[in-house]
């Protein structure tokens, strides 16, 4: 996997990857709109947005690093700031690698927002740092729960209903349960159209592929 390719990943987060259907721009942020914070959270959002539209070849690489380092300095205290601007944060912490603090800065979000996402995000992490096995397969079992209950809020006639009960199914797998491969399957089979099933045998093939995981954690940049 080459490094600008990891970098719109990492961008993405890893909720994209799960989720086809999902609307959020690769090399953008969406602001959601808030009373409180939303100027403060505005023209951050705007440069880190310009940042990576420039971001084109692998050759911009080393110069979009440079400008994200410098952008990073521009960020509150995490304890003065909103719960976007740290989500924010926590991308840049990503694309630049720097791992522990994203780790950190991950529970601090997840203690006041419990996101499937930036929970499964953080046992991303924990797999690169290579945390205890005990410790991930935990971090997995949580990011499950949390597209459970997504799962749950859902109506039946939803599309994405099936993608958060694919999303929990395949956490649970990656904390260690291996019977959830074949949930994971039966997911891909119960599909009526050949795009449909085309589209969810890839995924399932994303998860249960060791290969698959293995790159995308050594693409990622980490600085120790």
């Amino acid at each position: 996997m080459n490094k600008l390719l990891t970098i719109l990943l990492l961008s993405a987060l890893v909720a994209a990857c799960n989720n086809p259907n999902s609307t959020t721009k690769i090399t953008q942020v969406q602001s959601e709109p808030s009373n409180n914070q939303k100027e403060a959270l505005k023209p951050l959002v705007a440069e880190f947005n310009e940042i990576m539209n420039s971001l084109q070849t692998e050759a911009d690489i080393k110069s979009t690093q440079a400008k994200l380092e410098n952008f990073l300095k521009k960020f509150p205290n995490d304890n003065d700031s909103s719960i976007q601007v740290q989500k924010l944060k926590l991308k840049v912490l990503l694309q630049l690698g720097y791992l522990n603090e994203a780790n950190i800065l991950a529970t601090k979000i997840l203690a006041l927002d419990s996101t499937a996402s930036i929970q499964e995000t953080q046992c991303l992490i924990q797999r690169k740092l290579q945390k205890p096995e005990n410790q991930i397969n935990s971090c997995y079992e949580k990011a499950a729960k949390l597209y459970q209950a997504q799962y749950e809020k859902l109506s039946n006639d939803n599309p994405q209903k099936q993608y958060a009960l694919w999303s929990s199914y395949a956490a649970m797998y990656q904390a260690g349960h291996t019977e959830y491969k074949q949930k994971l399957k039966g997911i891909v089979n119960a599909q009526t159209t050949e795009d449909e099933k085309h589209t969810f045998n890839t995924m399932y093939e994303n998860v249960v592929d060791p290969a698959v995981i293995k790159e995308i954690l050594e693409s990622m940049p980490y600085k120790k």
